[in-house]
């Protein structure tokens, strides 16, 4: 859940990652606004041990270009290196004049976590970190970066996501690019059309997240159905940039000379069984609203973009309501998340957030149920997804005045 604002850069208003405004969420404890790390960093974000050099920086596991120079260019390059995405990634990502732009801007707004910006000056092994005085929205007032923020860029275990300093989803004290990466495994496919623009459209799509939390101005919306919506529109508009971006690089010659490369070698996919690679349908999510406000949003627990909006904008109202402290919410979230999902569960719960998370899982749960029952993922053709999705809002928060728009009839 996004509810933590971040103080502006360049003295604009604080914006979070899906394009609403937010107020300060809750009391901050003595712990709250503590420094990312105090030593070099030693581990993945997904807790594997990483392969540390002399330098302290991650050994290269592959031949990786860099998308631009500066430190949000080093972010990704750490990502591609350490996972072995395909070179052409990197290549073909330079070609986009849109996406050069987002990485020009992004490049003076970063320092990379796991870059030799700040493990340059880790070798001592002072306790640097505690000097540049980070602040709770993850912004650093002091040492040799003044004014940037911390970024990471690395695999998505639920799927790709930008995730600002301070959320709910990851309440550490640096932003989070989360790629998921392709969907085909089958290493004769790393180089396939279809996984190129996979993977470019997903670093596309949270680049432009990342953009819009750092460059966004204008008045927080008022209300929460208006935030909602702004969220929605945020998203619909970052699906535009990702199409965009993804159009120009397949308009490029060395686009058309990399697929017909590719086809030329493993063009016996059909006799193979294998999935189309050259199809690039679907890859772009839709822009309409109704659609947006249908999809699943990339989190732990299953819900629509919708439900997630409005249940975080629940969570964030109860927060400041009852003004928990960060030790608050961590200490609540555990207990939430160690009850079993009964109604006399419910006689447990003490605060209002207690009560929105517990509102979050159910949903979790019933959308899971109905993916058991269909035995796949429900479809927006589905009565039962539809009957679902608006059951799930009634129960949840139509209190908001927060509403699904109809499918549209077609003609």
């Amino acid at each position: 859940m996004y509810i933590l604002e971040r103080e502006g850069l360049e003295d604009k208003p604080p914006f979070t990652s899906i394009g609403q405004a937010q107020p300060p969420p809750y009391t901050q404890s003595p712990r709250a606004a503590r420094s990312l790390w105090r030593h070099p960093p030693t581990q993945t974000s997904l807790g594997q041990p990483s392969v540390v050099g002399p330098d302290c920086l991650p050994i290269p596991q592959c031949v990786t270009q860099r998308v631009s120079l500066g430190e949000y260019g080093t972010a990704l390059f750490m990502y591609m290196n350490f996972y072995c995405v395909s070179n052409h990634v990197s290549r073909l990502l330079k070609l986009s004049p849109t996406f050069r732009y987002l990485a020009a801007k992004l490049d003076e707004k970063y320092v990379a976590f796991n870059g030799p910006s700040i493990c340059a000056l880790s070798k001592s092994g002072k306790q640097f970190w505690d000097h540049w005085a980070q602040d709770a929205y993850g912004v650093l007032r002091g040492g040799p970066f003044p004014g940037r923020r911390v970024l990471e860029v690395t695999r998505g275990v639920n799927g790709s996501r930008f995730v600002p300093a301070g959320s709910l989803d990851t309440p550490g004290s640096r932003d989070v690019i989360e790629i998921k990466g392709p969907s085909i495994a089958d290493v004769d496919y790393k180089d396939s059309p279809r996984t190129l623009a996979e993977h470019i459209a997903q670093i596309a799509h949270e680049t432009t997240h990342a953009f819009n939390w750092l460059t966004h101005t204008g008045p927080r919306p008022a209300g929460i159905p208006n935030r909602v919506r702004a969220a929605i529109a945020e998203e619909a508009a970052t699906r535009s940039t990702e199409a965009k971006i993804l159009s120009e690089i397949t308009a490029t010659s060395d686009w058309l000379r990399i697929s017909s490369d590719w086809l030329r070698i493993f063009g016996d996919w059909k006799k193979k069984g294998r999935p189309n690679p050259i199809d690039l349908a679907g890859i772009t999510g839709s822009t309409d609203t109704w659609q947006i406000q249908r999809d699943f949003f990339p989190s732990e627990l299953k819900q629509t973009y919708l439900e997630y909006f409005a249940v975080s904008e629940l969570a964030l109202a109860a927060i400041q309501r009852e003004k928990l402290t960060a030790d608050d919410v961590s200490r609540i979230n555990a207990e939430v998340k160690a009850l079993k999902l009964h109604v006399s569960s419910v006689r447990a719960l003490k605060t209002d957030y207690a009560r929105v998370l517990w509102k979050s899982r159910n949903i979790d749960a019933r959308w899971r149920a109905l993916e058991q029952h269909l035995n796949r993922k429900p479809r927006d053709t589905d009565p039962d997804k539809e009957k679902l999705l608006q059951h799930n809002a009634h129960w949840s928060f139509r209190q908001l005045g927060v509403k699904y728009d109809p499918i549209p009839r077609k003609p």
